[in-house]
């Protein structure tokens, strides 16, 4: 549908709605009513506040009359002049036909609840939750004066259009619900997935062992049993995000594709195999190696039930100038959730590393030197809108390889490895990075360094030059004696 003003989405949506049957709006708004009953904020509330439908709009009966039954307080509407107020109801038998004959309360008992779940109505929508009304700019000012309410919007799903015109004073509501499409404030979302997050921990506590490991091995299969759907849905969600113009590292984050999901279905048998996937801290076994499996093992089941948890942590402009200030330092604790348990060894690996870098350069040098990398992820992130922490934990992995290079380690407690072929390994998977990631990827990796090139960056410099000169000379060398 291509980009229309508002007069027109009115044209256009009035038209639609007066071809709509009673039972088609009967029907479709029972769908959204059942949504917004759905969400943990109607639970909570103890009062609603909502429009009264009319000329076609989506019927709020169903979710008026469910918060009647659940003893919560209803308000309505009512328009004097310029301003509309909300005024309690407790009976249909309230309202009377008032402003263009819309269902309006009497001025008789007036609401109070500051932080009630306020519907919004509307004529067009987007999918950005910009809203066209019907020209009077009623709710905007009330919304304006009240900002406490949460607000969700109901309409049919030819409401929704392409893009509505928008202005700074006008007012998104924070969810949109049709029969067929749902829509979220960002932030909204984000303290949604937090708080379920937290009640998924606790209840999760509760649960027997058996139980747990036989809901893991489902997952597990329900992951490879429905992989095409998986990988359908997927590929919705990163068109919308291209669409979005998302930064591309979080988009690869975004995606799925055959191994990922593979490895993600292999991790959670992985956990199942444990003696406890959500083990209390004094429960913890010590493997021989030394790995402490029952410390992280919540962290790794947080993973695989709620993979977006991750969001709340990256480090991002926009989140971090809207008062999300915590992402400065949390974006360091993304690595767990790179892919189930090798994500969690990755991370152990690397706090093995700065450990034994603290011993050798003690605890003011190993501050400075992480300081200088999440300096350079903040200055990346603000000239580029995205920064990741992988350059800051190959930084560390570098300056251990060039005070260390022959040591032999057990990479993720396994494999022996000489550190200087492991250093070789990641700087090969940084310089691959660099060049085919995002201007974004590019500036985050070279500037999350910056505390291994301050270190040794003219050491590295000068063992660069003495390399080249050695092999000059012995290229000199050889072409005078064939």
């Amino acid at each position: 549908m291509e980009k229309m003003e508002k007069k027109e989405i009115r044209r256009f949506v009035f038209a639609r709605r007066k071809a709509l049957t009673p039972e088609e709006i009967t029907a479709k708004s029972s769908l959204i009513c059942q949504k917004i009953i759905s969400l943990p904020e109607f639970q909570k509330t103890d009062c609603l506040y909502t429009y009264m439908d009319y000329n076609g709009e989506v019927c709020m009966r169903p979710l008026i009359e469910e918060a009647w039954r659940l003893g919560k307080k209803v308000a309505a509407p009512k328009v004097a002049g310029e301003t509309m107020d909300y005024f309690y109801i407790k009976s249909y038998d309230d309202l009377h036909p008032g402003y263009f004959q819309i269902p309006e309360p009497d001025a008789v008992n007036p609401a109070d609840d500051e932080d009630a779940l306020l519907i919004v109505p509307g004529v067009g929508f987007d999918s950005h939750r910009n809203r066209c009304g019907y020209g009077k700019g009623f709710y905007d000012r009330y919304l304006s004066a009240h900002p406490h309410h949460t607000t969700v919007a109901a309409a049919f799903d030819f409401q929704i259009v392409d893009e509505v015109p928008s202005r700074p004073h006008d007012i998104r509501p924070q969810y949109l619900f049709t029969e067929e499409q749902s829509f979220a404030d960002p932030d909204t979302l984000l303290t949604r997935i937090g708080e379920n997050a937290k009640q998924a921990e606790t209840a999760l506590r509760r649960i027997s062992t058996n139980t747990k490991n036989e809901a893991l091995l489902r997952a597990a299969a329900y992951l490879e049993e429905y992989r095409d759907q998986l990988l359908a849905a997927n590929e919705k969600d990163l068109a919308a995000a291209r669409a979005n113009h998302m930064p591309e590292g979080l988009q690869d984050r975004l995606a799925l594709n055959n191994d990922r999901i593979a490895g993600m279905s292999e991790g959670l048998r992985q956990i199942a195999g444990l003696d406890d996937p959500i083990g209390e801290v004094e429960e913890m076994k010590k493997r021989p190696n030394g790995l402490l499996i029952g410390q992280l093992a919540a962290g790794i089941i947080m993973l695989f039930f709620n993979r977006d948890f991750g969001s709340l942590l990256m480090l991002s402009r926009t989140y971090v100038l809207h008062g999300q200030i915590w992402r400065l330092i949390t974006f360091l604790f993304q690595p767990i959730w790179l892919g189930g348990v090798f994500g969690v060894l990755n991370l152990l690996f690397y706090y093995w590393l700065g450990n034994a870098l603290a011993r050798v350069w003690g605890d003011f040098r190993t501050t400075l030197f992480l300081a200088l990398g999440m300096l350079g992820a903040w200055v990346s992130c603000f000239l580029t809108g995205y920064a990741g922490p992988s350059a800051i934990f190959q930084s560390m992995l570098f300056a251990y390889t060039w005070l260390w290079p022959d040591q032999m380690v057990l990479l993720f407690g396994i494999i022996p490895f000489k550190m200087k072929y492991l250093g070789w390994i990641e700087l090969a998977f940084w310089a691959f990075s660099f060049l085919t990631g995002s201007f974004a990827i590019k500036v985050s990796l070279v500037l999350g360094l910056a505390g291994f090139l301050a270190f040794y960056g003219r050491e590295v410099f000068d063992w660069c030059v003495d390399a080249v000169k050695d092999w000059k000379r012995r290229r000199d060398w050889e072409n005078r004696n064939r």
